[in-house]
């Protein structure tokens, strides 16, 4: 924020002038950095609309499941997959995720999901930063999952 009694103390002089003009155009370019990013569906500085995640209802994602259609990456730690998870997912957590490492879904969709639905947001961003072409994840995630009353496998 503009820090407005330092200037009103220096009102008069060029130097007050100058930083104002400054902070101006740097207010100017940086609105206008910041549109262009935004509509560009991009974060600026750690802030903004980041990248869009396709979501899927637990619902859709067991339907998809049965038909054979989707397999899922769990990005929670071992532990907690060991825990429970969907049944027939792949183990693969967050904290040594790397998008290399993403199993050839063989022409199904693969779904990444956690807990709660922002660790595998945290995955596919990492997804895209490597152009891998994953970009949904289950809504809710794992818990949404076992509130829908849907099969688990320890």
């Amino acid at each position: 924020m503009l820090d407005r009694p330092a200037f009103q103390r220096r009102a008069g002089s060029s130097r007050c002038h100058v930083s104002c003009l400054t902070y101006i155009t740097i207010l100017r370019y940086c609105n206008r950095q910041s549109k262009t990013v935004q509509a560009k569906g991009e974060a600026m500085f750690g802030f903004g609309k980041g990248n869009a995640h396709r979501e899927v209802t637990p619902q859709q994602l067991d339907s998809m499941l049965r038909a054979g259609q989707a397999l899922v990456v769990d990005v929670r730690e071992a532990d907690e997959f060991a825990a429970g998870h969907i049944p027939g997912a792949v183990n693969l957590p967050l904290s040594t995720f790397r998008a290399s490492q993403l199993p050839h879904p063989e022409g199904k969709t693969l779904v990444l999901n956690c807990l709660g639905g922002k660790r595998s947001a945290t995955a596919l961003d990492k997804c895209a930063m490597a152009q891998a072409e994953v970009d949904t994840h289950l809504g809710g995630g794992f818990g949404a999952w076992v509130k829908a009353g849907l099969p688990v496998e320890r």
